[in-house]
């Protein structure tokens, strides 16, 4: 597992179109526009915890990812997260494994709260849901026009 502040430029392009590819396969209904791969990672880089987010490497290439974001004081954000399509079978592993290393991130880092934002079509999202106690909050009903 690799921090996202030690990943080279073509790592982060390869996290960059994970990331992409799993965010479009969440948002079947509300799809993803006309985006580039370049600027898909400036958007994620954008307000990116970089020493709090992380990639899972095999064979030189990216297979899991976990991003982490700034949210208030003493607190951060868990945001998109995903794993490639030839670990699918591994989901919930990669997904546990990328969460458990942001929580120690997060105490190493003083923070006293983690939040998550859980789609009920993010497949990832809902892993890590099934595995962490969050506590529930008032869910957003969301409509496309």
């Amino acid at each position: 597992m690799i921090p996202y502040n030690r990943l080279d430029a073509d790592e982060r392009q390869a996290m960059a179109l994970l990331s992409r590819q799993c965010y479009a396969k969440t948002h079947t209904v509300n799809p993803l526009g006309e985006i580039d791969v370049t600027r898909w990672g400036e958007l994620i880089e954008s307000d990116l915890m970089a020493e709090g987010s992380f990639a899972v490497m095999k064979n030189h290439e990216v297979i899991a990812y976990a991003l982490m974001h700034p949210h208030e004081a003493g607190a951060a954000e868990l945001g998109w997260r995903g794993v490639c399509a030839g670990e699918r079978e591994h989901t919930r592993r990669w997904i546990v494994e990328l969460t458990k290393r942001q929580v120690r991130c997060a105490q190493q880092f003083g923070l006293e709260r983690l939040y998550a934002e859980i789609d009920t079509t993010d497949v990832w999202a809902l892993s890590m849901l099934d595995f962490f106690p969050f506590e529930p909050v008032p869910a957003w009903v969301t409509y496309q026009r």
